[in-house]
């Protein structure tokens, strides 16, 4: 198998019509054996799903610096398939450094799929406040403001008060369960010890850590 050939099919769609297993050991080859991220960029610029979403997949998990990629992923993130939109946020998790940079992944808490609702807490969990906040009257003037008011009155709550159960969180929106959840990872508290609050709200978005 040759790297370059990889690339240029996986850009093409040549392998978007394979069988899962056959296309899953043409991956683990590009995985292992890219070296350099950016040479995935064809796969980002790709019409094609499968490619899109295995090049994201590849720069979410990289340690290299692949900020400037994000450019080619922005586009992504309104993906008419919900998997490249999911995937797509987890290279902003891990590659974005700017404010400006979230401001498209924060749009996301109103997408359609609840499991890429819930990755954007993930997204959250990486932001410090001073982010954050400089996030707000950006959502407000782009005719977000149900995001940008989720966002402060999320980060007004004690999260002790979560945690201690003080807070019924069943008077919260969805919008502010995702981000609460993002914001008590950044805390000294560990967020599983506490997933069932959340998912005690009955909120489809939480149901599916009823599995772990």
């Amino acid at each position: 198998m040759n790297l370059s050939d990889v690339i240029n099919n996986y850009a093409s769609g040549v392998y978007s019509h394979m069988n899962w297993e056959d296309e899953r050991v043409v991956f683990n080859f590009l995985h292992n054996n890219v070296g350099d991220v950016h040479l995935l960029e064809p796969m980002l610029r790709s019409e094609d799903f499968s490619s899109q979403y295995a090049a994201c997949y590849i720069i979410s998990e990289t340690g290299q610096d692949a900020n400037d990629l994000l450019h080619l992923i922005n586009p992504l993130l309104g993906s008419a398939n919900f998997a490249v939109r999911n995937i797509a946020l987890e290279c902003y998790r891990w590659h974005a450094k700017k404010t400006e940079e979230y401001f498209d992944a924060l749009i996301l808490l109103n997408d359609k799929e609840w499991v890429v609702r819930t990755t954007v807490s993930w997204v959250i969990s990486e932001m410090n406040r001073f982010e954050i906040e400089g996030c707000i009257d950006f959502l407000n003037a782009n005719n977000h403001s149900d995001v940008a008011m989720s966002l402060k009155r999320c980060l007004n709550i004690n999260l002790s008060d979560v945690v201690n159960g003080v807070l019924n969180l069943n008077d919260l929106s969805n919008i502010d369960l995702i981000v609460l959840y993002g914001l008590l990872y950044t805390s000294e508290y560990d967020k599983f010890d506490y997933i069932d609050y959340f998912i005690n709200t009955g909120r489809e978005d939480w149901q599916w850590f009823k599995k772990f």
